[in-house]
């Protein structure tokens, strides 16, 4: 749960606000969805094998989900100047300063550009490491940047992220089924639920009064249904993210690259097809029929008639 410890400093990322407003917001949400769950559905019906087995089993998901979460956000995704030998980048700084004073300049006098090395983190950069400006770092098996767990997902935290993804996926889908039958539940039995709760619970008359009163019963408390209800659609809504996200996830370990080379790509297919379109009009252009513009632009300067 406390994350990773790398170059004598614990990672977490403070300056990025977007990100730690999203991951608030996860576990707010999960607090507020785990205990609507829990006071309106698991406990009343808690009573023998199978309910105690359901309402351990639902705490058991969410509780992982965070825990995954956390160990996502607070571990180290693996920045290439941590986790790099120390010779591999001697040897790799030395070899790019010999090609920058070897390379022919380019226009402005610049150098050409070597994507393997990194000028702003100064570190050598393999296959598919990328440079996060969220996180101020080459990433080593980059994926993406993620707000919701404020952190990259890389290297060393891929798994956590994984799972964070399995269990929320679980915990929403379970979460929205028992909030919407709590909010069909008729009143009538869902206060015969919490009755037979409370007196199997507590002999004591106060406590069993505090229960029926306030536990059980959604339709009893306005502020709860509201809340109930954009849990409901939330919990929806992130089992449709999850899914999509699921299915980049299944795509990238399958082919062996995350979402960004995914991207990068595609716009490099992108650029190499208008390439080719732009060499076969330069190509129809200059056939000798006299049909392209070439011979046209050369008719109205009067060079050729």
């Amino acid at each position: 749960l406390t994350g990773s410890w790398c170059g004598g400093r614990f990672w977490f990322r403070w300056n990025d606000a977007c990100g730690l407003c999203f991951a608030a917001i996860t576990h707010v949400l999960a607090v507020c969805t785990s205990s609507l769950v829990n006071i309106y559905v698991l406990l009343p019906g808690a009573q023998g094998v199978v309910g105690t087995m359901h309402l351990v089993s639902y705490n058991a998901v969410v509780s992982l989900m965070v825990i995954a979460h956390l160990r996502c956000m607070c571990t180290n995704p693996g920045t290439a100047r941590e986790h790099l030998p120390a010779e591999l980048q001697d040897t790799m700084r030395r070899e790019f300063v010999r090609q920058g004073l070897d390379a022919p300049p380019r226009a402005f006098g610049r150098p050409s550009r070597r994507k393997w090395w990194c000028a702003k983190c100064d570190t050598y950069r393999p296959k598919r490491t990328h440079h996060c400006s969220s996180c101020e770092a080459c990433v080593l098996d980059m994926d993406h940047h993620c707000p919701w767990v404020n952190n990259c997902v890389g290297w060393r935290n891929h798994k956590y992220f994984l799972l964070f993804l399995v269990y929320a996926s679980v915990a929403c889908g379970w979460s929205a089924v028992s909030l919407l039958g709590a909010m069909l539940t008729p009143p009538d039995m869902a206060s015969r639920m919490t009755v037979d709760f409370a007196e199997s619970t507590s002999s004591g008359s106060h406590l069993k009064d505090m229960l029926v009163s306030y536990f059980g019963v959604l339709h009893r408390c306005v502020w709860a249904q509201f809340l109930a209800v954009v849990c409901l659609v939330a919990c929806l809504f992130l089992l449709l993210f999850i899914a999509i996200m699921g299915c980049d996830q299944a795509e990238g370990l399958s082919r062996g690259y995350g979402v960004i080379d995914k991207k990068m790509l595609a716009q490099v297919s992108a650029q190499a097809d208008r390439d080719d379109a732009r060499e076969a009009v330069v190509d129809e252009a200059r056939e000798p029929d006299g049909s392209g513009w070439g011979c046209s632009c050369a008719r109205a300067c009067g060079e050729c008639c």
